[in-house]
């Protein structure tokens, strides 16, 4: 039997991150119903020996070099057979009805290919994210691309 959500994060080093998420992951899904898998792109700090001690459920894909983020989540997709797929950044945390909430949204939209959430504090208070794509120079962090980007955001009624 197919299950109904496959929770795909990509990871590279850091382990209290790592946690953090996978808790929240647990929390979320029906055992039954529901996996987590956690594609790992070449960490060199041990954190996924550490995490898979820490959370046995999860499954875990461990990549000889750094294949980057779009590579990764692909590498999750066709892993799996589940009739919906969140990708989440690995330093996410989900509300406790994540799931449910995202079932019920595709099913009422069931024209929709892409469904996404909205990105919260830890206050609950609306945030955005955006920032400067990554270069082979920040990459090996001889350059750091720190910009004030502006967002702004269509409301109805104006």
């Amino acid at each position: 039997m197919a299950k109904r959500f496959s929770i795909i994060t990509v990871h590279r080093n850091g382990i209290e991150r790592l946690r953090n998420f996978l808790s929240s992951a647990e929390q979320v899904i029906d055992k039954n119903m529901d996996s987590i898998m956690v594609i790992d792109n070449h960490s060199l700090d041990g954190s996924i020996a550490i995490a898979k001690k820490e959370f046995p459920n999860v499954s875990f894909i461990q990549n000889e070099s750094n294949m980057g983020y779009a590579y990764a989540c692909n590498q999750g997709i066709t892993q799996t057979t589940s009739e919906f797929i969140l990708i989440c950044n690995n330093d996410l945390i989900l509300p406790p009805n994540a799931l449910d909430t995202f079932a019920s949204d595709f099913k009422e939209n069931s024209d929709a290919a892409l469904i996404t959430g909205q990105l919260v504090n830890q206050q609950g208070a609306k945030s955005t994210s955006a920032g400067n794509a990554t270069t082979l120079l920040t990459e090996l962090g001889l350059r750091r691309n720190k910009r004030i980007i502006s967002m702004r955001t269509k409301t109805s009624g104006g």
